[in-house]
């Protein structure tokens, strides 16, 4: 079995995770930063806080209602299910204790080889970030990013697991600042099903792009990303990346969430470190062909992002859609890997 490595994965989610939305209809927001990726000071990484303003937030005072909307956080969709990475957007902005266009990550994850006990807290993802907690149904989800926008505000979070909030609608969702309940206004009741998968995109060009890693098994290789090489305007990547399309016969590896349970079961919120993979077969239709399937589960080293590695078909050139299905459930559509043959 072939693995991405963690390291390849915290550079891709950083690349894609970021730029400026509006937040009038949180379906249309484009700000979001996926995963448990490393993205603290220094390097490519601090562009991410550029893209937004540099003005201070004025804070909200005690009591003061904002409105809350939910969306999951790979594709920006409406469904919803437990364990899946989601996004709660704040309007106003002004609850994160930090400046406008800043934001702070859970940024622990582990390479092959690594031990990772129950007793380590670095192992298990925090319930709260930066006095900020998110409670689905009462119970405590882990939050990975806290993010200060122009507009709004984002909590990325890992929504609790199904033996504690099962599914169905009613469910609440609260957003905590040092214990505190925020206020919110209209309702904060929205409904989960039992999945809802969807893969990380890209963030250039609209997000039509997924993001997907050429599979190499070595960790110590510089990752190759998959896609045009101007899909970034040719900007350097970090850590001897680089970025090329896929050709047939390759192996890459796409990034998602809310795919549902594995074998064994990997608790909510933890680093995966053991060989976890779905219970129900995904199976990837790309370019119109069906996609062989290599790997389907948790990324190692990683917590809550599920890793489906597949060889790419007899496709020509092109961009090509790409859906994985699981359950009677598919990810979402109009979403491409760019294929050329000759390079």
């Amino acid at each position: 079995m072939r693995r991405i490595s963690p390291l390849c994965l915290v550079v891709a989610m950083v690349l894609f995770s970021a730029s400026g939305a509006s937040a009038s209809d949180a379906t249309t927001a484009q700000l979001v930063m996926a995963a448990n990726a490393t993205a603290t000071q220094g390097g490519a990484r601090a562009s991410i806080a550029s893209l937004f303003s540099t003005k201070f937030a004025t804070g909200l005072s005690q009591g003061q209602t904002v409105s809350i909307s939910l969306l999951q956080g790979a594709n920006f969709g409406d469904e919803l299910a437990p364990n899946t990475f989601l996004s709660v957007f704040l309007t106003p902005p002004g609850l994160v204790p930090l400046e406008t266009g800043s934001f702070q990550v859970w940024d622990q994850f582990f390479l092959m080889g690594d031990d990772c006990p129950t007793e380590v807290p670095r192992c298990i993802a925090p319930t709260d970030l930066l006095g900020i907690q998110v409670k689905v149904n009462g119970q405590p989800g882990f939050p990975s990013a806290v993010v200060s926008g122009t507009d709004f505000d984002q909590i990325n979070f890992i929504s609790p697991g199904f033996e504690v909030i099962g599914m169905g609608a009613g469910m609440t969702v609260e957003v905590f600042k040092d214990l505190d309940a925020i206020e919110a206004s209209g309702t904060t009741s929205v409904q989960f099903q039992d999945i809802a998968p969807g893969f990380f995109p890209f963030n250039p060009e609209g997000r039509r792009f997924l993001a997907a890693d050429q599979n190499i098994p070595d960790p110590g290789t510089p990752c190759t990303f998959v896609g045009r090489e101007d899909l970034f305007r040719r900007a350097p990547l970090p850590n001897g990346c680089s970025i090329r399309p896929a050709k047939p016969g390759d192996v890459i590896a796409l990034f998602g969430t809310g795919f549902g349970k594995t074998d064994p079961v990997v608790p909510v919120g933890r680093i995966a470190t053991v060989v976890a993979t779905l219970q129900d077969q995904v199976n990837v239709t790309f370019g119109g062909q069906q996609a062989t399937v290599l790997f389907q589960g948790l990324a190692f080293g990683l917590a809550g992002v599920f890793q489906i590695v597949i060889e790419v078909p007899e496709l020509l050139d092109g961009d090509h859609e790409l859906v994985a299905a699981i359950a009677g459930r598919s990810t979402q559509s109009n979403a491409f890997i760019t294929v050329q043959r000759e390079q």
